[in-house]
C-alpha cells in the first residue's frame, strides 16, 4: 500500500492485513479476462476509484501501484479510456440484465444499472486525454 494517500481500496473483494499495510486477499476473479491487461485495470478502477463521481486521487494511486509492479505500454495506455468505457457498457448490460430484466428465477440481484451508466458518463465527462494524463503522471 502506498505510504501516504488512499489507506484502503473501496471494495469487499479485498482483504487487508491487520496493520493496514498489505492487501491479504483478493476475490471475485470472475469479472478478470484472458485478454487485454488495460481491460483489467479498468474494471478495477470503476470498481474501486468511483463513489458519487471518479476520485481521482484513488485512481492516480491505483495506476502508480499497478506500475510500479508492471509498466503499462504505450498501447495499452493509449487503450485505457476505451477499454473503461467497454467494461462500464459491459456491466451496465450485464446489471439490466440480471435486476431489470430477470423475472421468475429466484431472488433478484440488487445491483442497480443506473450506478455503471454513471460510470460511463463520468468517463466522458473525464476525456481520453485527462485518463491518458493521469496514466503518464502515474509511472
Amino acid at each position: 500500500m502506498p505510504s501516504s494517500g488512499p489507506s484502503r481500496p473501496r471494495s469487499r473483494s479485498v482483504s487487508i492485513g491487520p496493520r493496514r499495510r498489505a492487501i491479504v486477499a483478493l476475490l471475485d476473479f470472475e469479472s478478470a479476462c484472458e485478454g487485454s491487461w488495460a481491460y483489467d485495470l479498468m474494471v478495477t478502477v470503476l470498481a474501486w476509484c468511483y463513489g458519487a463521481d471518479f476520485d481521482l486521487v484513488l485512481v492516480r494511486a491505483l495506476l502508480t501501484g499497478y506500475q510500479e509492479v508492471r509498466a503499462l505500454s504505450p498501447a495499452e495506455r493509449s487503450a485505457l479510456w476505451n477499454e473503461a468505457r467497454i467494461a462500464a457498457l459491459r456491466f451496465t448490460i450485464t446489471r439490466i440484465t440480471d435486476f431489470t430484466l430477470r423475472t421468475g428465477l429466484g431472488p433478484r440481484v440488487v445491483k442497480d444499472w443506473r450506478r455503471f451508466w454513471a460510470r460511463l458518463e463520468g468517463l466522458d465527462a473525464l476525456g481520453d486525454a485527462a485518463l491518458g494524463e493521469l496514466a503518464r503522471r502515474s509511472r
